[in-house]
């Protein structure tokens, strides 16, 4: 398939009789997220480093072979729609063809997946907080194998959406997660962060930079989520405008520490000491 074909797929966004549980659907969605991530992550390299650019279109296709669902059924629609695209990106970039041509496929690429969720997975799922919620989930936890990744260590390797380990729940009861404040020694600790003096990691100790990338990358899409999907989207029985402010300082708190290229013990713990509770308490995942 060439750059001329994607245009003409006729079933992008054909609306399909389909039936997945909500760990399905936000396994679904952070799929596509990621996927979009990696494309984009591709086209911004692609000018300058095209080995790279290769690796994050790779990237964005061994996400369709995720296990994110039992259904045999449905992971052959998602692939046969969305497949042909990433081949084309994939194909490109090792073609060395154009720039207006990568980016006119990720455009599409783009389109075709905010198309394809809207008919495929549906407005009310869409818009359902707790599945989005868990799709936050899911990016953070993928946030932290990459970061891990990066610098060549062990990560935590948490859970993902579709099977969320009591782990978040005992972190949730057992430390002050509940009743978290911004207090001064969290607002000296992301002061320092931006004055890139909390114990930077050097960047000459970076194994894998498409990773880091990823991650750096990941992190900001995760506050993008929360902004568009999920701030004004609470169960009023569980959360309160400081659980929600909390947990926006938390994912902006994730991308500094990423991009001043802390610990990964840090990052580590942003994502599952303190974002990962405020998602299980604001969004009744439980």
């Amino acid at each position: 398939m060439n750059v001329a074909d994607i245009f003409h797929l006729k079933y992008i966004g054909k609306a399909y009789a389909h039936i997945l549980s909500s760990n399905e659907n936000a396994a679904l969605l952070a799929m596509f997220y990621q996927i979009q991530t990696e494309a984009g992550l591709a086209q911004r390299a692609y000018a300058s480093n095209v080995t790279l650019a290769q690796e994050h279109a790779e990237n964005a296709l061994e996400l369709l072979r995720a296990d994110w669902t039992n259904s045999t059924a449905d992971k052959a629609i998602v692939v046969n729609d969305i497949a042909p695209i990433l081949y084309t990106l994939d194909i490109s970039v090792k073609q060395h063809q154009s720039d207006s041509d990568i980016e006119m496929i990720v455009s599409y690429l783009y389109y075709a997946v905010e198309k394809f969720v809207d008919d495929y997975v549906g407005k009310s799922i869409l818009n359902n907080p707790t599945i989005q919620a868990l799709a936050l989930v899911d990016i953070t936890n993928v946030v932290d194998n990459k970061y891990a990744s990066a610098f060549g260590t062990g990560s935590g390797k948490m859970p993902s959406a579709v099977g969320m380990s009591h782990m978040m729940s005992n972190m949730m009861t057992n430390n002050n997660a509940l009743n978290m404040k911004t207090n001064s020694s969290e607002e000296l600790s992301l002061a320092q962060s931006n004055d890139n003096t909390h114990s930077p990691t050097s960047f000459i100790s970076l194994t894998n930079i498409s990773d880091y990338q990823t991650a750096q990358a990941l992190a900001t899409e995760a506050k993008t989520i929360f902004n568009n999907r999920l701030t004004t989207k609470v169960n009023p029985n569980m959360a309160s405008a400081t659980t929600i402010l909390q947990l926006g300082d938390g994912l902006d708190l994730l991308s500094t520490s990423i991009n001043n290229k802390t610990s990964y013990e840090d990052v580590m713990t942003i994502i599952h000491g303190r974002i990962h509770p405020l998602l299980i308490r604001a969004y009744d995942l439980m």
